[in-house]
């Protein structure tokens, strides 16, 4: 990442959360090509597993897999 912040225009259109308000994060995710989604969402955001090329994961894995990333 160049700076502290990145602004994602042109999402494109996601439909695929059973709850229509995840959809925009989900969008967001493609739009600003992230390597992972975190959240706790169980019921539809982690079910979904992946985006485009961002991994869908709980909190507690993104922290083991950010600790293998300092590891390595």
């Amino acid at each position: 990442m160049d700076g502290a912040a990145e602004f994602a225009v042109n999402l494109p259109m996601v439909n695929l959360s059973p709850d229509p308000k995840d959809n925009f994060i989900l969008a967001m995710s493609i739009a600003g090509q992230a390597d992972l989604l975190v959240s706790g969402d169980k019921k539809h955001v982690q079910a979904i597993n992946q985006v485009g090329n961002t991994m869908i994961v709980s909190p507690t894995k993104a922290v083991d897999l950010l600790k293998k990333n300092d590891a390595a």
